[in-house]
């Protein structure tokens, strides 16, 4: 659990929340919209990390053994949030078991109590 939520911590949140889903949110380049430069540039380092995911969800459902742990509930939102953005669907389009495992982790009442609006995702 503590070298997923490590390697969730320095390597998977730098391109899936500071330099994918924050430049959205608060968006600087012209007219108020996100820097496409940015964007392209995270989302293909969010996919070599996200295959990383992706093989190690491959017939499990949670990172750090059979059950919930930290690592999952530090994964869960950055990966909701991404999934939310611009190109988010695209991005997570190839790895199905990361998809699965956040819809099911989505779908628990904690997480359902306190997930984002959809009315305040970017467009």
């Amino acid at each position: 659990m503590e070298q997923w939520i490590s390697a969730l911590s320095a390597y998977f949140y730098d391109p899936l929340i500071r330099r994918f889903v924050l430049p959205q949110v608060f968006a600087k380049g012209p007219g108020g919209k996100p820097e496409r430069a940015v964007l392209d540039a995270a989302i293909a380092d969010s996919k070599n990390r996200l295959a990383v995911l992706e093989e190690a969800l491959d017939g499990r459902d949670f990172l750090a053994g059979s059950a919930l742990s930290l690592a999952d509930l530090l994964m869960a939102p950055m990966v909701f949030y991404a999934r939310l953005m611009v190109d988010g669907e695209a991005l997570f389009a190839p790895f199905a078991n990361v998809r699965r495992v956040n819809d099911a982790l989505a779908a628990r009442a904690s997480f359902r109590a306190t997930r984002p609006r959809p009315d305040k995702r970017p467009r």
